[in-house]
């Protein structure tokens, strides 16, 4: 288990308040010049006991390339967040496009699928460059020994369904941040990933432009993306 970190409720209420950033699920709080205090949002405590058994779950993995916790938080009995790296201004969007990271971004998801992981929230906001090494972030939201997602990507929410997903998760959302990266060609919703029959890729061989019309029918075939990834077939 992580060692954890108690605080007050009057700590805990002032770090909310003079928080240094606000995310979707969590409130920013810079310790130091090297850590942040992640602290959650919501009360639920469904939810905060699902992302205490994760982090958990994935500290005991120890992999290398994830932003792992440092430490829990708790407020008297209550699991609140965690402790982790400072990642600022080492953001994925901050560094040249090199298109050796999307085929590192590839090996690590498959071997996290060798631990169990799926890591479904795939984009820039959550890649980060430290000492030039590739780190994925983000660590709470990912699904882990039967510990689900929290929060899913709104291209993703078509197919899962009792915590199961009926699609190859890694390859259809890095195939997706292929497109968006490469192609500049942005598919945030349903309608947008079927008219992709309708683009023409300019940085890809043929294997690869007919993988992107395969991806528009994803809806109605969801086994047409197993293993299949655009970056292979980049020009």
């Amino acid at each position: 288990m992580l060692e954890d970190i108690k605080l007050t409720e009057k700590e805990l209420n002032y770090m909310k308040v003079n928080r240094d950033n606000l995310g979707t699920e969590s409130y920013i709080y810079k310790v130091d010049e090297r850590t942040v205090y992640k602290i959650f949002r919501t009360q639920s405590p469904e939810v905060l006991e699902n992302k205490f058994q994760k982090i958990n779950a994935l500290h005991q993995k120890n992999i290398d390339f994830m932003v792992n916790p440092l430490a829990t938080l708790s407020c008297g009995d209550n699991f609140v967040g965690y402790q982790m790296i400072l990642l600022e201004n080492l953001e994925w969007y901050q560094f040249p496009l090199h298109t050796k990271s999307l085929e590192v971004l590839k090996r690590y998801l498959l071997q996290l699928e060798e631990n169990n992981i799926i890591y479904g929230d795939i984009w820039a906001a959550n890649l980060f460059f430290m000492n030039r090494k590739l780190l994925l972030g983000d660590s709470d939201n990912i699904q882990i020994d039967g510990y689900r997602m929290d929060i899913l990507p709104s291209v993703l929410s078509d197919f899962y369904h009792n915590g199961k997903f009926r699609i190859d998760v890694h390859a259809f959302m890095h195939n997706l941040f292929v497109l968006e990266e490469v192609e500049k060609i942005s598919c945030s919703s349903r309608s947008g990933i079927e008219d992709l029959k309708n683009k023409e890729p300019v940085f890809f061989r043929e294997g690869g432009k007919k993988l992107v019309k395969d991806m528009s029918t994803i809806h109605t075939n969801p086994s047409i993306m197993k293993n299949r990834y655009l970056i292979d077939y980049l020009k």
